[in-house]
């Protein structure tokens, strides 16, 4: 027997005599699958396949050894299931398969060259790529191995307390609120299928499959996990943005911490979008109960805005500050507002002739967690690109004001500490 055929395809000790394992009691047949690369297959003349973890829609998963470093990774292949190939039609598809299967190769080294992206920022908590490669008519990348479960299948056993659930979904958090705002990319799947906890309870982030960069103005898939996506995530022209990722992080703290799933977005659109939700006799502190109302609110523009604000909500820490910038000054909004307008007894000064005296007033509510604007003038103005002339609207942050006259737009922002 080769040498390297003695390592069991399952933990890689020296201890397999072909049909059992003697340190981990393998069995050469039991995780096997039929599209699977035979065991001991050598990829990129570095990776030895060991069993596989699982198959997909677009690819199948190994556990493989490096034989460089000597370390148990995770290797990805691309294998695109809806196309009901066979290994051996690799080498001869037909012209609309080939098309199908080189439109899905495409986006799958776009996943591999976003998770080689995230290695290089060090994340301890999301998971990344550090090799990828084409062999075999097809497309590989490579992770580092987790050994843990999924929150979904940990559920089943037993349910985690609040402190625990904190420390996961802060962890977690921290560096998703860390790639929204730096790298400006949505994770798009987040539910308990795609966190990984392992034996100290340490979470892993993983599957970026859906993920979309911000700053792409091409329309959004329709990719989604219908328990966990929020409404414009059933949409391809809706906007998508941070507040899109802590609907699902709420979610599955929801699911984890009750036992049930939210329901569909469309279904809780249909039945009144202002229901509260129902925790099912789970013990959880108000502060955590309100803090899932805020982030699994329907409407985006209401809903909680950011990971930070959600992590702060649920760990009852968040400190709002509302604040008011136009061009390179900011202005914080105390408890008597900020008043706009030509004259120089305002708080902000805009001496141009179809600005009115007294033009408007801005205040903020903590407890609504709205801005309160007021326009006093004669010309009018727009907030978030609609009219306002003499009246009074509440507006959740962030907040785009235009000024008849002014170039320069007013921005009003909430910052949480």
């Amino acid at each position: 027997m080769d040498k390297q055929m003695k390592r069991c395809p399952r933990c890689f000790e020296m201890s397999f005599d072909g049909e059992v394992c003697h340190k981990c009691g393998f069995e050469s047949d039991m995780t096997r699958l039929g599209d699977a690369l035979p065991y001991f297959t050598v990829l990129h003349d570095r990776y030895l396949v060991g069993v596989p973890l699982g198959q997909g829609g677009f690819g199948i998963t190994y556990k493989c050894l490096d034989q460089k470093t000597n370390k148990i990774v995770v290797v990805k292949e691309y294998f695109p299931k809806f196309l009901n190939l066979e290994r051996v039609d690799l080498a001869e598809m037909s012209p609309d398969a080939v098309g199908k299967f080189k439109h899905g190769q495409k986006r799958f080294k776009e996943e591999a060259d976003l998770l080689m992206q995230l290695s290089r920022h060090g994340f301890q908590y999301i998971i990344s790529a550090f090799d990828s490669f084409d062999e075999n008519g097809t497309s590989y990348y490579v992770m580092d191995y987790i050994e843990g479960i999924s929150l979904k299948n940990l559920s089943k056993q037993y349910r985690l307390s609040q402190e625990d659930l904190l420390s996961i979904f802060d962890k977690i958090g921290r560096e998703l609120d860390t790639i929204h705002k730096e790298l400006h990319l949505l994770h798009r799947d987040i539910s308990p299928d795609n966190i990984l906890i392992d034996a100290h309870l340490h979470p892993m982030l993983i599957d970026f499959g859906a993920a979309k960069s911000m700053d792409d103005e091409n329309a959004f898939t329709v990719v989604l996990k219908k328990h966990y996506a929020p409404l414009e995530q059933y949409s391809k022209t809706k906007k998508q943005g941070p507040y899109t990722d802590v609907y699902a992080l709420a979610a599955t703290y929801y699911y984890l911490a009750t036992g049930h799933f939210v329901l569909e977005a469309p279904e809780r659109l249909m039945n009144g979008p202002n229901k509260p939700l129902d925790f099912h006799g789970a013990n959880l502190p108000d502060y955590v109960k309100k803090a899932l109302e805020k982030a699994l609110v329907i409407k985006p523009e209401q809903r909680t805005q950011s990971v930070a604000e959600f992590l702060a909500n649920l760990e009852n820490k968040a400190q709002a500050h509302a604040y008011v910038r136009i061009g390179d000054k900011t202005y914080k909004v105390e408890e008597q507002g900020i008043r706009i307008g030509r004259n120089e007894d305002n708080d902000i000064t805009l001496p141009h002739h179809q600005i009115t005296k007294h033009h408007m007033k801005i205040t903020y509510d903590p407890t609504l967690d709205v801005f309160v604007i007021t326009d006093h003038s004669t010309n009018g103005t727009f907030v978030n690109g609609s009219f306002l002339s003499r009246d009074t609207i509440q507006v959740k942050a962030p907040v785009t004001i235009n000024l008849p006259g002014i170039l320069e737009e007013i921005k009003c922002e909430v910052e949480y500490e």
